[in-house]
């Protein structure tokens, strides 16, 4: 819902198909003239690189909350696996998934709309798209607390999507 919502905003004559199955599957089922939207990590992993025809940019395709994001969880009383993944947990990304996630959560858990949130190099890239094909879509600099910036701009999106 969130590749078509983006893209039918980026190129409204285009027209969409379900494509079900595998990745090896989809790739079979396009249509000589047709085109697949797929994360490229996915045909990387399965040395699919030469099917890449075009990488779009972040703001072209607004990810999903946390997309590419790696977690590690463990119990909370094993001190030695703790300080293993203290030495592997990178701060910055830490605090941007944190942030992606406070602008989902704001939006409301189980949130049917076409959502994107990407954080980079201090700045929330934020996609929401409603009925009847509305799209907004925003950049805004995050400033020292950027879960709370995060939620506000969910709130600001959803009420300007309601108007």
């Amino acid at each position: 819902m969130r590749r078509r919502a983006q893209l039918g905003a980026l190129r409204p004559d285009l027209q969409f198909v379900e494509l079900r199955g595998n990745i090896q599957t989809r790739l079979s089922k396009i249509p000589p003239e047709g085109a697949i939207v797929m994360a490229v990590a996915a045909l990387q992993v399965l040395g699919l690189e030469q099917r890449i025809a075009e990488v779009m940019d972040v703001d072209a395709m607004v990810p999903a909350v946390g997309q590419g994001c790696v977690a590690v969880e463990h119990r909370t009383d094993a001190a030695d696996v703790a300080a293993v993944v203290a030495a592997i947990d990178h701060l910055e990304t830490r605090r941007a998934v944190e942030a992606e996630r406070a602008f989902l959560a704001e939006l409301g858990t189980g949130c049917s709309l076409p959502i994107g949130a990407h954080i980079a190099h201090g700045e929330l890239t934020a996609f929401l798209a409603g009925d009847a094909g509305r799209v907004l879509q925003t950049t805004v600099r995050l400033d020292h607390d950027w879960t709370s910036t995060s939620a506000a701009v969910a709130r600001g999106l959803l009420a300007e999507l309601e108007r």
